[in-house]
């Protein structure tokens, strides 16, 4: 009875999906994978070193300059000295406040831009 089951299952299978050419899978693979952007994984640490990098840099080319970093959330003005958590996921930014120097946890991803004040 299982037999009888199984391959009347299988028939069913069969005539039910129709049968593709293999030429026009390998067309459309081959025309999804032309037009498809490339992907470029980067590492969390060697992302977060290079905004640092880019901090520094803008730090020392004219340190009489405010720099601010753009996030997905708005500016973050002012900031003094930037650092990396250990992953590299995280960016502590110290930011002057009326209190003191106070510490702001960006998520790498929300960086949008490191630059100057205008």
């Amino acid at each position: 009875m299982k037999y009888i089951l199984g391959a009347l299952f299988f028939s069913v299978a069969a005539i039910a999906v129709p049968d593709v050419p293999t030429e026009s899978i390998s067309a459309v693979l081959s025309s999804s994978s032309s037009m498809s952007r490339n992907i470029l994984l980067i590492d969390p640490k060697a992302r977060s070193q290079d905004y640092i990098q880019a901090f520094e840099a803008l730090r020392h080319d004219k340190p009489s300059l405010k720099i601010n970093v753009q996030t997905l959330g708005g500016i973050i003005a002012n900031v003094g000295e930037m650092r990396a958590s250990d992953e590299g996921t995280l960016l502590f930014l110290k930011v002057p406040s009326n209190q003191g120097m106070r510490l702001q946890i960006v998520a790498l991803e929300d960086i949008k831009e490191i630059l100057y004040s205008p």
